[in-house]
């Protein structure tokens, strides 16, 4: 992203307009989905199939089944946004950023919520849930938003990555590397996503633990039953790989789909998927009860889904993980991981740790930079 970009993101901010700007996972083409008002609409999930936009759902969704839509009133690629100051013009009403209010979970009372699920666990009451945190740090005065989402692209430009605003639920960034679903013309790909290791070397020779394992099997388990529950059965499920994150690792199982196989039932795919085992948990409500009950933090957009739909040949959803809200001044991070009868509760502590580094990063990026 260069100076102008930066220019052409400032002004979009300064707007009272809904906007997400995205690039796909191993691209470097940025694009940029707005609106010409404020209001946005929001829609059942089973009517995907016939929307068109940008999707923004938040985790809670899986209770309501609705999710937001970005009309694509502007869509541009990036070699096209000299062209948006002139189009933006008219829309001269400015917005304060709204900014990220949550509970922040320490250590001590972490590995309490941690201890309680795992014993949970180990008496059959559940086989895995999804324990989350939030936390926030303040930035610098010359904290740069257009800035830090550029270094964010460059440094994780094999995740989906994006920074949008929406009225009322202010900025969000995030470089997640979980597909919920990407459709082509011939084929309709899901992925079950889960364990997590620190990438210490490369990726030959990495050892996985009966832990993440079993984690990543319940995964896997879920979609191929979830698939055919809706009648899906012509499907390839491909073998599992080992897949870098930044400087995370995950495993991961790809279910590849023959388009006509969900002619007219994506949005009830997706209404199926959400929250995956990797996000939730399993049994998927009795897991949705406990993150209700033990979570002192709203998740918002945190393990809901987003992505472009039905968009010039684009059509690709992610489960929105390694995600921040963004004000002027400071950033507001989740992170979680999947507790079973295998978990350590200061281990889990760790792999959080682990993946809010994944933006704070960035954020040492900028310091550097500016010293």
């Amino acid at each position: 992203m260069e100076k102008g970009n930066h220019i052409i993101t400032n002004l979009l901010l300064s707007k009272c307009l809904p906007f997400v700007i995205y690039s796909l996972p191993n691209s470097h083409r940025l694009h940029l989905v707005a609106q010409k008002e404020a209001l946005l609409e929001e829609i059942d999930m089973e009517n995907l199939d016939t929307t068109k936009g940008f999707v923004v759902a938040r985790f809670d969704s899986y209770k309501t089944g609705k999710c937001f839509v970005i009309r694509p009133d502007i869509c541009k690629d990036e070699n096209q946004w000299h062209q948006l100051p002139q189009i933006l013009l008219p829309f001269t009403r400015k917005t304060a950023i709204e900014q990220p209010e949550n509970y922040v979970t320490g250590k001590t009372e972490y590995l309490i919520q941690a201890r309680r699920l795992i014993e949970l666990t180990k008496f059959k009451e559940v086989r895995k849930v999804v324990l989350s945190r939030y936390f926030f740090r303040e930035t610098d005065n010359d904290f740069s938003i257009p800035y830090f989402f550029e270094v964010l692209s460059k440094t994780y430009h094999e995740a989906f990555v994006y920074l949008m605003y929406l009225p009322g639920e202010g900025v969000w960034t995030g470089a997640t590397p979980e597909t919920l679903l990407r459709k082509t013309p011939e084929t309709v790909e899901t992925m079950a996503l889960a364990g997590t290791q620190k990438l210490l070397h490369s990726l030959k020779n990495i050892s996985w633990h009966s832990k993440e394992i079993q984690e990543q099997q319940y995964v896997t388990d879920f979609i191929k039953d979830r698939l055919l529950a809706l009648n899906i059965s012509r499907f390839q499920q491909l073998k599992p790989k080992t897949i870098r994150a930044g400087k995370l690792i995950h495993i991961r199982t790809t279910f590849r789909i023959t388009a006509e196989e969900t002619f007219g039932k994506l949005g009830l795919v997706i209404k199926a998927l959400h929250p995956t085992p990797a996000v939730g948990g399993l049994p998927k409500e009795r897991a949705y009860c406990l993150i209700e009950q033990t979570e002192l933090h709203r998740r918002k957009f945190y393990t809901g889904f987003l992505g472009p739909w039905n968009i010039e040949n684009q059509s690709a959803l992610f489960v929105n993980l390694r995600c921040a809200q963004l004000s002027e001044k400071g950033i507001g991070l989740y992170a979680g991981g999947g507790l079973t009868a295998d978990s350590q509760a200061e281990v889990e502590w760790e792999e959080t740790q682990n993946k809010l580094q994944t933006l704070l990063d960035v954020v040492e990026k900028l310091r550097n930079f500016a010293t």
